[in-house]
C-alpha cells in the first residue's frame, strides 16, 4: 500500500517512519525547501521517549537535550494542573 504524508514536522516524520517499519511504501511532501533548526523547545514524556526508542533514534535524542528537574504545568488563572 502506498501512503502520502503531507507536512514533515514531528507528526508527519514520526507517521512516516512507524508506517515504513511496518512495511508501507511511504511518500512524505514538504512545502519547505530544507530542514533547518529555527528555535525551538520540545517537551517528551515517557510514551514519547518510547516511540522514539521504537523509531531507534532515542539515543540521539537523548544526547542531544537534557531532562528538566521538574515540570509544572498551569491552567489560564495559574492553578496547578500538573
Amino acid at each position: 500500500m502506498k501512503i502520502l504524508i503531507i507536512g514533515g514536522g514531528i507528526g508527519g516524520l514520526a507517521t512516516a517512519g512507524f508506517l515504513e517499519k511496518k512495511g508501507f511504501e511511504v511518500h512524505l511532501v514538504e512545502r519547505a525547501p530544507e530542514f533547518k533548526h529555527i528555535g525551538f523547545s520540545m517537551t517528551l514524556f515517557p510514551n514519547g521517549r518510547r516511540l522514539l526508542r521504537e523509531l531507534g533514534i532515542d539515543d540521539g535524542v537523548g544526547k542531544a537535550g537534557y531532562e528538566l528537574p521538574w515540570f509544572e504545568l498551569a491552567d489560564a488563572k495559574g492553578h496547578m494542573v500538573f
